[in-house]
């Protein structure tokens, strides 16, 4: 059960999630990435990174922005077309940039260290000047020729495992209140609006959400709720539970679901599935 607070730090995280995975997909050949890491450094206090991409040669940091709709920069800020006011995201960057800059050079790394503001959202449109390390969708395609997709070579795997061992994780967000699961409400949610839905399984292949009009394929929305109900019930779970939990489903469409993408335990009527790496 989430409150108010726990409600937006979610929102919030799996909006940014979704920007970042994205970068990364487009990076991923470019050299080595590291994915959400928290840095700290003497006297400069900590930073959390959204992307670090070690190139040969070269460090870069990239703090992903999922904003969507207009925006403005207005006194210091950038603000909304509903009037929402968010800090400069500049002033954060140029701060994790000197983090990172000083924690490299202290380790006695001298190649260059990058910082650059990404807003990945193609619908994010932004009135008034955008700093040179800002880099819009339509501009990526273009900042990242510059890198050569090559071999990773030893040195940049050397730094990675230097980044590693400085990461220092810390736990911001409000933790949700952990509800029995014999009181979760079952179900197939959408994953664009989370809203539970009715599913007519019968010769279809993909189902349209009565409340954002998402269309999507029905086994991705199952499988998605098979996620679910592995973490929320925090065990594995038994074919007869994700039939009633997906709606009753087709039965063959459910059975290879979890085969492929789930680890089952056992042979008989009491197997159970759950998430992990295959065998």
């Amino acid at each position: 059960m989430l409150d108010e607070s726990q409600h937006s730090d979610f929102v919030r995280t799996a909006l940014g999630y979704s920007g970042e995975k994205t970068f990364v997909e487009m990076v991923k050949d470019y050299g080595v990435v590291l994915w959400d890491v928290t840095l700290s450094a003497p006297f400069l206090g900590s930073a959390q990174y959204d992307v670090l991409l070690i190139t040969a040669g070269k460090l870069i940091h990239y703090d992903i922005k999922n904003f969507k709709g207009q925006f403005k920069f207005a006194e210091g800020r950038l603000v909304s077309s509903y009037n929402r006011h968010y800090h400069n995201p500049q002033h954060q960057l140029e701060r994790a940039h000197a983090i990172l800059e000083a924690l490299m050079q202290q380790s006695g790394y001298h190649d260059k260290v990058e910082s650059y503001l990404v807003f990945i959202n193609e619908h994010f449109h932004v009135s008034g000047a955008v700093d040179s390390s800002g880099l819009m969708r339509g501009q990526l395609h273009d900042h990242l020729k510059r890198y050569r997709k090559s071999v990773i070579q030893d040195t940049q795997l050397e730094v990675g495992r230097l980044l590693i061992d400085y990461h220092y994780p810390f736990d911001h967000l409000n933790q949700p209140l952990r509800v029995p699961f014999a009181e979760v409400q079952p179900g197939v949610r959408c994953p664009e609006c989370r809203k539970l839905g009715q599913i007519i399984y019968k010769e279809k292949i993909n189902h349209e959400c009565v409340q954002c009009h998402k269309v999507i394929k029905i086994t991705e929305m199952l499988r998605a709720s098979l996620n679910e109900l592995f973490y929320l019930k925090g065990e594995p779970f038994t074919y007869r539970e994700a039939l009633e939990w997906c709606g009753h489903p087709s039965r063959s469409t459910l059975q290879r679901l979890l085969n492929q993408h789930f680890t089952k335990v056992g042979h008989t009527k009491g197997a159970t599935y759950s998430l992990g790496e295959k065998k």
